[in-house]
């Protein structure tokens, strides 16, 4: 989905940058018997009549003396069963039957359609769990518990990235990030203009990002630090260290005597620590703070922009950030002094084993392994991810997602509250410019956000698919035609007639996936981006002014311009060549997911929208200056302007 800046503009902050399918729990009862099923073979389909039972509550069809279970809404995405409620209960048509149950014919067996059973589940959000926070200028990073690392916020020059691989641990800085492996090596992601984000191939126990330098701890437990040297900041002293810390344009470093010493920029005191023992150091800006092996805080530096005076009492931990700082108690409670101006120095009164101060945010980890983050959200850097996710949909500056549990979450940009979801049961969600529709679990569909052109106000009826575009909207009905809503200054929601199975509303114009495999396109089609290639098709995405098609065989085509408006080239409309699943099409750049399960951007890369995280994806959704997917693990990751 993508749209253009010709109507409204997003705050500077965003645009400021250069089948889903349920499993079966093994710890579950057996399946209960079906309930009231009737059954009735029509050609090579099969038509159940569930009675008692929504399609909503089946999710899971088994069929008996087999091992043979079929996620029932992953057999509606991929076409072999139709889903129909009535006011007796589901009504389920097996258009094309499991692999293993066909006959020659193509038909079920009689055994298997008679012995047909319902597995209800009822699906939960799964929480995720960290080990370690880190709050950076504008973002935030955690470690999960599966050692894995997330990241969200402000993405500008790519610090947000969430990497591939396993990691020990993470380290926010201004505008890059690094991490130390699980291999024992740093890999740094984001800003490199000084070198920042280039470690040396050592072996490290730890590892500190900061304002354009970055400083770690080998295993040798000497220091290395690399990046911009102007103050001195990446020149350690010759020693041996147990931690180090990275601030604005100085560092600090913890030896093995436990005495702390400091270098670079010494304007406001920063290089000078106090004597005495301590067990851990936090570098900031303007000051330092030390936690002393009495338990106690101490620190140093500036007494104008951050009162380096700290509460009394028994601590655990230490953290600076922009003009404030932040402790953990050895209680488990923490306590925050100095600048408050965005909340950042009030945080909850929860129980908590970490804490991390960052620009104006500030983020704990709690004692339940979830995060808790405050103060300045502009860039959704205090939002950290907290579930899994079936489906995702990235609009203009927001992002929304389909949770494991069927509810909504969304994050980003909420000028006309497109960010703000209603509460209840979903299918499916679709995030358009400024608003964003849902197909709720009856098959009814709601809207919120802007709705100058009518684009929230849906019809009423049943529906299978919404497709939210810039200021008109799209659903493809339970009787297979397609009803459209919103601006139609180009004709973009007059429709055609006949059978369709998709529906994608782009820009100005929308593209429907017919029955008969056949794309049709009407609205805008200046740049021919409404007249279809011919040839068979299994999906297709309407972009700005270009649009894809997944064709039959699984590769790519596109068409319409591969320009912007200034007639800058960016080749969004010429798709590389391979096998692929999914297309999702925006503004100027494009994004498919293969048939290894990774994911390939081409296109404008403004932002970093078009760089797209490693690892494997079930889902992708090509935003205006971000991407967002769905990880194969269930979580979503999303890249470009905003993170998260």
């Amino acid at each position: 989905m993508s749209f253009s800046l010709k109507k409204h503009l997003l705050a500077a902050t965003m645009l400021s940058c250069a089948a889903h399918a349920f499993a079966t729990d093994p710890q579950a009862p057996p399946p209960e018997p079906n309930r009231s099923v009737m059954v009735t073979q029509q050609g090579q389909g099969v038509h159940f009549s569930v009675q008692g039972l929504s399609c909503g509550e089946i999710t899971v069809w088994s069929w008996n003396n087999t091992n043979i279970t079929v996620p029932l809404e992953a057999a509606v995405a991929d076409g072999s069963a139709k889903l129909q409620t009535t006011e007796n209960g589901c009504e389920v048509e097996w258009q094309r039957p499991p692999a293993d149950l066909a006959t020659e014919e193509g038909q079920l067996s009689v055994d298997a359609v008679a012995l047909g059973v319902i597995i209800k589940s009822t699906p939960t959000a799964v929480a995720i769990k960290y080990k370690q926070v880190s709050a950076g200028y504008t973002y935030t990073c955690g470690l999960k518990t599966d050692n894995t690392v997330a990241c969200w916020g402000f993405n500008a020059g790519g610090p947000a990235i969430s990497p591939s691989g396993t990691f020990k641990q993470v380290s926010a800085g201004y505008t890059h990030t690094c991490s130390l492996k699980t291999d024992n090596t740093v890999a740094c992601w984001g800003s490199n203009t000084s070198g920042e984000s280039t470690p040396p191939t050592d072996t490290f126990r730890q590892v500190s990002a900061g304002n354009g330098h970055t400083c770690g701890l080998k295993t040798d437990n000497t220091l290395a630090c690399w990046g911009n040297n102007y103050y001195g900041q990446t020149t350690p002293p010759t020693g041996t260290f147990k931690q180090v810390s990275a601030g604005g344009t100085h560092t600090c470093g913890l030896k093995t005597d436990n005495t702390i010493a400091c270098w670079g920029y010494s304007g406001y005191g920063e290089p000078t620590p106090p004597g005495g023992f301590f067990k851990q150091v936090s570098t900031g800006w303007y000051h330092d703070c030390g936690l002393k092996t009495d338990n106690t805080l101490v620190c140093w530096g500036d007494y104008i922009y951050s009162p380096p005076t700290p509460p009394g009492g028994s601590f655990k931990q230490v953290s600076v950030g922009y003009k404030y700082a932040c402790g953990l108690k050895s209680d488990n409670t923490l306590v925050c002094w100095g600048d408050n101006s965005a909340g950042q120095a009030t945080p909850p009164t929860n129980s908590f084993q970490q804490v991390s101060a960052g620009y104006t945010h500030t983020c704990g980890l709690k004692k339940d392994n979830t995060l808790a983050c405050w103060g300045s959200n502009t860039s959704g850097e205090s939002t950290p991810p907290t579930d899994t996710f079936q489906q995702v949909s990235a609009g203009y500056g927001h992002t929304c997602g389909l949770k494991t549990d069927n509810t909504l979450a969304c994050w980003g940009s909420n000028t006309s509250g497109e960010s703000t979801p209603p509460t209840g049961s979903f299918k499916q969600v679709s995030a358009g410019a400024f608003h964003t529709c849902g197909l709720k679990t009856d098959n009814t569909l709601t809207c919120w956000g802007n709705n100058s052109y009518g684009q929230a106000t849906p019809p009423t009826g049943s529906f299978k698919r919404v497709s939210a575009g810039y200021g008109h909207t799209c659903g493809l009905k339970r009787n297979n035609t397609v009803a459209c809503w919103g601006d139609n200054s180009y004709g973009q929601v007059m429709p055609p007639t006949g059978s369709f199975k998709q529906v994608g509303a782009g820009e100005f114009h929308t593209c429907g996936l017919k029955t008969d495999n056949t794309v049709a396109c009407w609205g805008y089609n200046y740049y021919v981006q409404a007249t279809p290639l011919g040839g068979s098709f299994k999906q297709v995405s309407a972009g700005g002014y270009h649009t894809c098609g997944l064709k039959t065989d699984n590769t790519l085509v596109c068409w319409g311009s591969n320009y912007d408006l200034n007639s800058h080239y960016y080749g969004q409309a010429t798709p590389p060549t391979g096998i692929f699943k999914q297309v999702s099409a925006s503004e100027f750049h494009t994004c498919g997911l293969k048939q290894g399960n990774t994911l390939v951007c081409w296109g404008d890369n403004n932002c970093g929208k078009a760089t797209p995280s490693t690892g494997t994806f079930k889902q992708v959704s090509a935003g205006y200056t971000h991407t967002c997917a769905i990880r194969s693990n269930g979580v979503q990751t999303c890249w470009g302007s905003v993170a998260r």
